[in-house]
Order: structure tokens, then C-alpha cells, then sequence
């Protein structure tokens, strides 16, 4: 076996799968090449999910709310909402990390989901330092 095979098939890609190295091992590039070409089918599940323009419109209104308590001088009520927004943020969150995460796993393109997988975080650490 081509040691190009394996780092396709597991550096480039998210490890491999049953039938991968066979299916590559003839023309790794070419098997990173046609998934490049065609990315594969996204999780249905991943494409019902609330978008993220559906969530900023929830966290707009749940600081209004916020908002208008503060100005109204009703502490409590303020904290409460926040930790409403909160809680749909975090629960945003973590629905949008498990269905990216089933994504990966159940993609029969593994080197695009490693891709995908670099960028964002690549945006996420450019973000978070500057």
C-alpha cells in the first residue's frame, strides 16, 4: 500500500472508514480531488436546524427584554431574562456541535469534513485573538 493512501485516507481525511483505503488506494489524489468536486449529501438533520439569522433574532428580542428591565430598575426580572438568552444560546450551541459532529462521522467525504473542520476553526482562533 502507497503511503500516500494512508495519509490520504487518515491524515487528510477524519480516519478511515470501511472501504476507504480501497477505494483509495488506486488514486489518492484523486479520491480527495472528487470529493472536492462533490462534497456528498449534508445531514438532514444539520439542514433542519435553526439557522443562525433564526437565533440572532431570538437573542435580539431576549435583550430587549433584558433591556427594558434594566431601565425599568427590575433587577431580578433582568437576570432572569438573561439567563432565558442564555439558555438559548447554550442550547443552540450545543444541538449545532452535536449535529456537526454527527456530520462528520456519517460524511461519506471525510477529507471535506476535515476541511470544514480546519477553517472554522481557523476563524475561530483568528476571532478569539484579535
Amino acid at each position: 500500500m502507497k503511503p500516500q493512501t494512508l495519509i490520504a485516507t487518515n491524515t487528510l481525511g477524519m480516519g478511515a472508514r470501511p472501504g476507504e483505503i480501497e477505494a483509495c488506494k488506486s488514486d489518492p489524489k484523486g479520491w480527495i480531488e472528487a470529493q472536492i468536486k462533490n462534497p456528498g449529501a449534508q445531514n438532514k438533520d444539520y439542514a433542519q436546524a435553526e439557522s443562525s439569522a433564526e437565533l440572532m433574532a431570538k437573542l435580539r428580542k431576549g435583550r430587549g427584554k433584558m433591556r427594558k428591565s434594566l431601565i425599568a430598575k427590575q433587577d431580578e426580572e433582568a437576570f432572569n431574562e438573561r439567563q432565558k438568552t442564555l439558555s438559548i444560546f447554550v442550547a443552540h450551541h450545543n444541538q449545532e456541535l452535536a449535529l456537526r459532529q454527527q456530520q462528520a462521522v456519517d460524511s461519506q467525504t471525510s477529507f471535506v469534513e476535515r476541511w470544514a473542520w480546519f477553517w472554522f476553526n481557523r476563524f475561530t482562533v483568528s476571532v478569539r485573538d484579535n
